[in-house]
């Protein structure tokens, strides 16, 4: 994305010199690139246009966008045809989060530290001091802005990841070398603590590789090391069962990258689709016996056992593994009861290329519920039905 952003910025900048297809191709393609890379760097792009609103005067702005538009269609296609899987996985789920003054404190401080531990600071006070002198620079001014306050908004209902604003490192690398190099104590000052930085960063990159730190210091931290042991104790639990973890996608492509062995992640109703979801793999699980391993701890089903890394696995064998993601559920013609309450019409479409048996679940009976949930915390479980008999293919 880092790279499609300066090839954008770079086009916007020529374009603003000189209005010609070239330059047109170029922020079309630039744009595409953004967008398939990551969505919120089409953000960027957002402020640009409000930068610069006689943009959607010109002729060659709508080139832009119908060339940005076809560019778009094989991956728009894709979506179609997987329901939206990805603009799914950004929004369910990501709302609806308790409100916390330390998460909005959270927010606003890592900042210097996303955009350098030494150096960020400087670049966020020459954001502040940047003038809009021309339209390029106002570009990246509304750029930059723009994007701390859209995160900062959307961290009063969603977890904040620090990643999220390193989308805006290009313009603030631009203003900051401006600013700071028309002041040369400054420059001087920045240099310096650049070069202590890429010490640092050269330390932290060795680390991620080598565990050479004392255990004294790092014994608080999120583990980064010895997964690989982890791995074989999961490996040595499982009796080389096939293993699924139940809402843990992050859990379960570490453990397929490190044995190599084919990893499912579960999910249960209140977390969103993953990748996982897309792969072949549930269905060939299906009447088989697995090895099961639950995100948080449920003694009344699941064992634990302490690992090596200091991450507890709950862990149970289930026979007969049986799963009914790919069973769609509709709710239609809702109404509000008079006690309150929503009255509603289900409906379920089975969207397997297979007719779907709920009698082949063993001991184990299906049941049809409805969730109230408050944020992610479910409040309220209703049985709707048992289901039995089958559904025939579509």
């Amino acid at each position: 994305m880092i790279a499609f952003l300066c090839l954008f910025y770079y086009g916007y900048k020529q374009y603003l010199k000189e209005d010609n297809s070239k330059n047109v191709l170029l922020i079309a393609v630039s744009i595409a690139g953004v967008m398939m890379s990551k969505y919120h760097g089409f953000l960027m792009v957002l402020f640009t246009v409000l930068s610069n609103l006689s943009l959607l005067k010109k002729k060659s702005f709508w080139a832009i966008v119908v060339i940005t538009t076809l560019l778009m269609i094989p991956h728009l296609l894709w979506q179609i045809d997987n329901y939206f899987a990805t603009f799914k996985f950004h929004l369910y789920n990501r709302i609806d989060m308790d409100f916390s003054w330390d998460d909005i404190a959270y927010y606003i401080f890592v900042q210097p530290i996303v955009f350098g531990p030494l150096i960020g600071v400087i670049l966020l006070y020459a954001l502040v001091k940047s003038k809009p002198t021309d339209l390029f620079k106002k570009a990246l001014i509304f750029s930059v802005w723009g994007i701390f306050l859209f995160f900062l908004y959307t961290t009063f209902k969603v977890e904040f990841h620090k990643h999220w604003t390193s989308v805006v490192a290009i313009p603030l690398i631009l203003l900051g070398f401006e600013f700071i190099n028309d002041r040369p104590k400054l420059a001087k000052t920045t240099i310096r603590l650049s070069q202590v930085t890429l010490v640092l960063l050269v330390l932290a990159k060795a680390y991620l590789m080598y565990d050479y730190l004392p255990k004294s210091l790092t014994k608080d931290w999120d583990v980064l090391h010895g997964w690989d042991v982890w791995k074989d104790e999961v490996k040595e639990l499982s009796g080389g069962l096939p293993v699924v973890f139940n809402n843990h996608y992050e859990r379960a492509s570490r453990h397929q990258y490190l044995s190599k062995d084919q990893t499912h992640c579960y999910n249960t109703f209140d977390y969103r689709e993953t990748q996982h979801d897309m792969l072949p793999f549930e269905e060939e699980l299906q009447g088989k016996t697995v090895f099961m391993i639950n995100r948080r701890r449920d003694t009344l089903h699941f064992e634990t056992f302490r690992t090596s890394v200091r991450k507890d696995l709950h862990h149970m064998v289930v026979e007969n593994f049986r799963s009914y993601r790919n069973v769609w559920i509709e709710t239609v013609d809702e109404i509000e009861a008079e006690d309150g309450g929503i009255e509603t019409n289900i409906t379920l479409e089975n969207r397997y290329s297979r007719s779907v048996n709920f009698d082949n679940a063993g001991r184990r009976d299906v049941w049809l519920n409805a969730h109230v949930l408050k944020g992610l915390k479910e409040v309220k479980r209703i049985r709707i039905r048992k289901m039995e008999g089958g559904m025939t293919e579509g």
